[in-house]
């Protein structure tokens, strides 16, 4: 006579990671914005961001000369 088994599957909580697209992002802006300013450094740019507060310079400018140098 065949044995006759009961099986009872016990119910396993999955757990699923959520990737959130925020890594890939932040990463994706970082190196834009590296990418940017090693562009702007090779191009040699300059600007000058002013209001009535003060002003920002961007861009490597050249060492001050002295008077004596022609």
């Amino acid at each position: 006579m065949a044995e006759v088994r009961e099986v009872r599957e016990v119910p396993v909580p999955v757990q699923t990671r959520h990737r959130s697209g925020v890594l890939p992002l932040v990463m994706f802006v970082l190196g834009a914005l590296l990418i940017a300013i090693v562009v702007l450094m090779l191009l040699d740019v300059h600007w000058t961001i002013s209001w009535p507060a003060g002003h920002v310079d961007i861009g490597l400018h050249p060492a001050v000369q002295s008077a004596d140098t022609r």
